[in-house]
């Protein structure tokens, strides 16, 4: 055989298929290409949700939780609860004149570690951080396959079937703004799962608080009980010398039953402000509080301007709306870029069969059967490269989604400006609040309690052993004693609400209130 026949009949498909080989490497280098430019800011995203996840982390630290255990306060005050301890005002150089009761700050650390309202808000957290990957990451590729069942007949075989690998590649940007508008909306996440935290807190407190209104009533009623039935054994006394009427007598009796039926009430709201207490702190319903001690006055002193303005740093419903304005200004962005088209692009594999193998018929003349180039016998796989765009001709829903994305995003201004407004408020009413109590508390310790006990005194004496004063008199002047120590402890009481309320709408402590800027 000649030596040029021979190698005209040796297997040269190796030099297509490493053609196609070559061809397919280039085309997965060119998607390659793209899709890490589709990815760049991916990084970015990866980065700010570590940031999220550690902030959330500093958020649950121990510190914010030191410990579960119900702390005894010790009794401030001394002596006989139902009277008002010496009131002092003046702040110490921490501008307070006490800190916050132990056993408050320990039901606060255990609702802040175990309500399941912020167990909710931090798994909701999670699940914003788990939409990152999902919004910024390019479709799946798709395998697609067609046969043929009349396959395509070529000079070296048959084509049965294509297999093709297809794959959508978005502008890099817009993977960039679906990643960052789900970013945005993890900020959110966070931002809800802080102010829930101090919605916790400050409702641990008020339900602390109306506890401490209620115990402090039972007492003062229970004490002044005590002072009515010395009243009733008075004016047996006085019945029994002659000198007054069975009247009396039957009066304190009418008030001591009063007394009695309000005390009954009293403990009905006791047991449900425990059981707020319980469900706050994810206790379970039937555990018991034991009375809470006396609270010393406290005050703060905190320039209006500058809690607003810290407001504007730290109030996490504010934070929230701020970071969803950014997110609205992404998603306006992503919807502009609607109308730039996608690059599709894609491999394709066109499998061919070898042909049957051709019989030469013998030379007429010599009777010989000529050689034939059995080359074309052999089927060679072809491949493809396949890139497309879409068409984005539909521009009503291109413009229609602009025009809601930009809509979104004045509507979140306009919250946002709403939030603010509400937000100063809060705080306005706040401190007024906090000053009307403290005065009030003031007025109650150095001046109206203290005339009422001598009131009391007087009439009392007055009516006993022959006086010339009256039984209603005493009444009155007992009932207005018992009203104004109640009026004192819930001044307290209220007064300690209203730094709560401040707090919350702050979204700072009352320490980081007093600081200096």
């Amino acid at each position: 055989m000649p030596k040029d026949r021979e190698l005209l009949q040796r297997p040269r498909d190796g030099n297509p298929q490493g053609r196609g080989r070559r061809a397919a490497a280039q085309g997965a280098l060119v998607g390659a290409t793209f899709m890490l430019a589709s990815l760049a800011g991916c990084f970015g995203h990866t980065t700010e949700s570590r940031r999220i996840r550690d902030t959330l982390a500093r958020l649950n630290a121990p510190g914010n939780a030191e410990t579960h255990a119900m702390i005894e306060e010790p009794d401030h005050a001394g002596g006989n609860a139902s009277e008002p301890a010496s009131v002092s005002i003046a702040p110490d150089a921490a501008g307070r004149s006490a800190e916050e009761p132990a056993a408050l700050a320990s039901l606060v650390a255990v609702a802040l570690s175990d309500n399941p309202e912020i167990r909710a808000a931090d798994e909701s957290v999670y699940a914003a951080l788990a939409k990152v990957p999902q919004a910024s990451a390019p479709p799946d590729p798709e395998l697609l396959t067609r046969t043929l069942p009349e396959p395509a007949q070529y000079a070296d075989g048959r084509n049965p079937f294509i297999l093709s690998v297809m794959m959508s590649l978005p502008l890099p940007e817009k993977l960039d703004r679906a990643g960052r508008v789900a970013l945005e909306e993890a900020w959110m996440a966070l931002h809800d799962a802080e102010r829930m935290r101090r919605e916790v807190a400050a409702e641990v407190r008020r339900a602390y608080f109306r506890a401490y209104i209620l115990d402090r009533t039972i007492e003062t009623n229970l004490a002044n009980r005590e002072l009515l039935r010395g009243l009733i054994d008075v004016a047996h006394a006085e019945v029994a010398a002659g000198r007054r009427s069975q009247e009396d007598v039957l009066r304190a009796q009418v008030e001591l039953y009063a007394l009695d039926s309000e005390v009954i009430d009293l403990r009905r709201e006791r047991t449900e402000a425990t059981a707020d207490l319980n469900r706050l702190t994810a206790r379970p319903l039937g555990t018991d509080f034991p009375a809470l001690a006396v609270l010393v006055p406290r005050t703060v002193r905190a320039d209006r301007e500058r809690v607003l303005a810290r407001a504007e740093r730290f109030n996490p419903a504010l934070l929230r709306l701020q970071r969803q304005i950014e997110r609205d200004r992404h998603a306006v962005r992503a919807a502009e870029l609607a109308s730039w088209p996608d690059l599709k692009f894609g491999i394709e594999w066109m499998y061919q069969r070898d042909r049957e193998a051709m019989r030469a018929l013998p030379d007429p003349q010599t009777g010989m059967i000529p050689e034939v180039d059995r080359m074309s016998e052999r089927g060679m796989d072809m491949w493809a490269i396949v890139a497309g765009i879409n068409l984005p001709i539909w521009r009503g829903r291109i413009e229609g989604g602009i025009a809601e994305a930009r809509s979104r995003l004045a509507a979140s201004q306009h919250a946002l400006a709403a939030e603010r407004n509400r937000v100063a408020a809060r705080i306005t009413t706040a401190l007024a609040d906090l000053a009307a109590k403290e005065e009030l508390v003031v007025l109650f310790a150095d001046t109206i309690i203290p005339q009422a006990r001598q009131a009391y005194e007087v009439s009392r004496a007055a009516y006993s052993g022959g006086g010339k004063g009256d039984f209603p008199a005493v009444i009155e002047s007992w009932r207005k004693r018992l009203a104004f120590t109640v009026q004192y402890h819930r001044s307290i009481a209220e007064m300690e609400t209203a730094l709560a309320d401040l707090e919350e709408a702050a979204g700072a402590s009352v320490a980081e209130l007093e600081a200096q800027p």
